[in-house]
């Protein structure tokens, strides 16, 4: 049994993707379910969840929110792509949660993402958000976060580590990336130099994975 829900109400957005690309979504029949709509009270033995954000009626857009609650509840992982929406997101705490664009999802991506399902036995939403390369890629996007953090608190010794955690987002590299992890005081206090001498050693762990992969 497949193990991936897709839900995609636009059917020809589909058959243009396969048209332009070539893509067989018959290939991938053991890995995905490709459905247009979605039962709410049938969707416990996938480990993924694929939804176009837009499928559901103003009447039923509380199943958006059923469906939140049943993949923290049970950890699956979830997926929404839209046209409406303009850059990706990726985050790993409550579960795994990925936000991307339409043709951010029906592109190469998809292809490489199913590919390693189907080695691996295992969904990586950082391949469909990222690529190929998207351990740097996420490296890449954190750095940034950290780097803004870091500006936006430049007058700062110390912060809050909640406050740093949830605008840097660092919890996606945790088990990913082997680094040292700013610590917290017994208080929950950060040091601002401990976050500055972080940026550094991130982009030092960017650079080696660069090179690695040139």
């Amino acid at each position: 049994m497949a193990s991936i829900l897709l839900i995609e109400d636009r059917v020809e957005r589909q058959e243009l993707f396969t048209r332009e690309t070539g893509f067989n979504f018959q290939t991938y029949s053991d890995q995905l379910d490709n459905r247009t709509c979605l039962d709410i009270n049938n969707i416990d033995h996938y480990d993924t969840v694929i939804c176009h954000r837009s499928a559901f009626t103003q009447s039923s857009s509380n199943i958006l929110e059923l469906l939140k609650e049943h993949c923290k509840k049970t950890g699956t992982k979830l997926v929404f792509f839209s046209g409406g929406i303009s850059s990706t997101f990726y985050s790993n705490r409550a579960y795994e949660f990925c936000i991307l664009n339409s043709k951010g999802f029906y592109s190469e991506n998809l292809k490489i993402f199913l590919d390693d399902v189907k080695e691996n036995g295992d969904s990586n939403l950082r391949i469909l958000a990222y690529g190929k390369k998207w351990k740097i890629n996420l490296m890449l996007n954190t750095l940034a976060r950290v780097n803004e953090f870091i500006n936006d608190n430049s007058t700062r010794e110390k912060v809050k580590i909640q406050r740093f955690n949830a605008f840097s987002q660092i919890e996606n590299l945790k088990g990913v990336i082997d680094i040292d992890y700013p610590q917290s005081s017994s208080t929950g206090a950060l040091l601002m130099r401990d976050v500055s001498h972080f940026s550094d050693e991130l982009g030092k762990k960017i650079n080696q994975e660069i090179m690695i992969n040139a």
